[in-house]
């Protein structure tokens, strides 16, 4: 882990997230009265003169970047990942399942005239091909022919 404390003139550290500008404004002992990280979020760039600018302009102005996770103690930044992995989680846990959905039953000579037609009075429902409109799903009971369907596979909730 480098020493933030260690880095020579034009140099500009990167500061992605509120963490990382917390982490660096703490490390170089500064206190600011008006500067927040949110004015330029993940482009906001700190300096050794107690300035803070956006990444463009360090830049521009021939500055060396480097990022504050390069700085931070690993722990840190494995809370980080793991706090993003949990969103990412959330997100997908809150997010409404979609059924399985029949369209059209395609007769393969089965002994039977007409399909059950709803998933859910299936044992299992299995995808053999996924094509940009429509799903060509099987569905099989056992003991009973299987039947081919085009539809939607889903999320393959029942």
């Amino acid at each position: 882990m480098k020493n933030i404390k260690d880095l020579g003139e034009k140099v500009a550290i990167q500061c992605k997230t509120q963490e990382e500008w917390d982490f660096v404004t703490k490390e170089l002992g500064y206190e600011w009265q008006f500067a927040k990280w949110s004015r330029y979020k993940e482009k906001s760039c700190i300096i050794s003169i107690k300035e803070y600018c956006e990444l463009e302009y360090y830049i521009s102005k021939g500055y060396t970047i480097h990022q504050a996770s390069d700085f931070m103690p690993s722990t840190v930044n494995q809370r980080i990942d793991q706090l993003e992995k949990e969103l990412a989680d959330l997100k997908e846990s809150v997010r409404p399942k979609k059924k399985i959905e029949f369209v059209k039953w395609l007769n393969t000579n089965s002994e039977f005239e007409y399909p059950l037609c709803a998933p859910r009075e299936y044992e299992s429902v299995e995808i053999l091909y996924s094509c940009k409109h429509y799903d060509i799903m099987v569905a099989k009971n056992d003991g009973m022919d299987k039947c081919i369907y085009l539809g939607h596979f889903n999320d393959g909730i029942k």
